[in-house]
């Protein structure tokens, strides 16, 4: 594990970098509806008050598209890793709201959240519904 975490520093602000880049270019897709991510919000400055002078904000980002059609292609066509993990050194992709809700989904629905059609690889990876 410490040989491991040696270049955590480096690869935690490269991550953090990429993620900027990547909400940049989200944030200015028709098919996205809103990025959630601190840089660039309306809670950027509680972030700012709270992180190292030197530090980013993160490298995690999630993703309301305009409509579950978009969801479906992005998620299907992003070429990572896809589930939930507790420490990786490389990306992943989660559909988190599916994951945590998934015997919950009415529930969630009532939050606004949108379930996506069957035959996605969204819900495939999850052992179909």
């Amino acid at each position: 594990m410490a040989h491991h975490s040696r270049d955590f520093d480096t690869r935690v602000y490269r991550a953090s970098s990429n993620a900027e880049t990547i909400v940049t270019l989200l944030r200015a897709s028709p098919a996205v509806a809103e990025v959630y991510y601190p840089l660039g919000s309306p809670t950027q400055s509680t972030y700012d008050h709270y992180k190292k002078p030197s530090g980013k904000y993160g490298f995690l980002v999630s993703i309301r598209f305009a409509t579950p059609a978009h969801a479906v292609a992005f998620y299907d066509a992003l070429d990572v890793a896809k589930g939930p993990s507790l420490g990786t050194n490389f990306t992943l992709c989660c559909a988190y709201t599916l994951l945590a809700h998934y015997k919950e989904l009415e529930w969630a629905a009532e939050y606004g959240v949108v379930e996506l059609e069957e035959g996605s690889g969204w819900k495939k990876g999850l052992g179909g519904r």
